[in-house]
């Protein structure tokens, strides 16, 4: 394959790309608007979301603590995570 022959392949393979990119982005439809306090009070007659917000509330986190020692070696782990 020269390399005309090469530049027209990535050219064709380059547009193909692009109108496959086009064709998702126009069939992607967004969600509809929600205002913060609408999504907090959407789950509230949730009885087991409730009681599992409860269980991770800050009240409970701030009552967590630990003793770090002096001269021991520790390995903290934390995990982030957030869904809508």
């Amino acid at each position: 394959m020269t390399s005309d022959d090469q530049e027209k392949h990535h050219h064709h393979h380059r547009l193909q790309n692009s109108n496959d990119e086009n064709s998702t982005l126009h069939s992607y439809k967004t969600r509809q608007r929600m205002n913060i306090s609408s999504i907090v009070t959407k789950d509230e007659n949730d009885k087991s979301l409730t009681h599992y917000k409860r269980l991770n509330s800050i009240e409970q986190i701030r009552n967590l603590y630990s003793t770090i020692k002096e001269e021991e070696t520790y390995r903290i782990q934390l995990g982030i995570s957030c869904s809508m």
